[in-house]
């Protein structure tokens, strides 16, 4: 997943990363093509890029949280999330600046955390 704030994606970020196939942008394919993209990045030019890409959507599914003050607090998680899960920068255009006690207790499952 790519945050649609980039702007450079520079030589050889994503050589030899033959498996790539697949990319999750969050801007319009408008923005995607203002990317200054630089040499030897033919994995990630070859791949199929899905613009507009929200992992929140699901996110949303499996979190509670609050907005206060204009800033969200993640208060808690359904136990039943295994594997990766991602915090994103924002929720409903706020940023993401806490989680709260006890958020993710009982997430047994839960093997990998990303904080974008």
């Amino acid at each position: 997943t790519l945050p649609e704030g980039v702007t450079t994606i520079c030589d050889e970020a994503f050589a030899y990363c033959d498996s790539l196939t697949d990319v999750y942008y969050g801007g319009t394919e408008e923005q995607w093509s203002k990317i200054s993209i630089d040499s030897s990045n033919q994995s990630l030019t070859g791949a199929t890029i899905h613009y507009n890409y929200n992992e929140n959507n699901e996110i949303l599914d499996y979190i509670t949280y609050e907005i206060i003050d204009g800033e969200v607090t993640i208060t808690g998680c359904d136990t039943s999330i295994s594997g990766e899960f991602i915090i994103p920068a924002s929720i409903e255009g706020y940023p993401v600046t806490s989680i709260g006690d006890w958020a993710f207790y009982e997430c047994f499952n839960l093997i990998n955390m990303q904080f974008l």
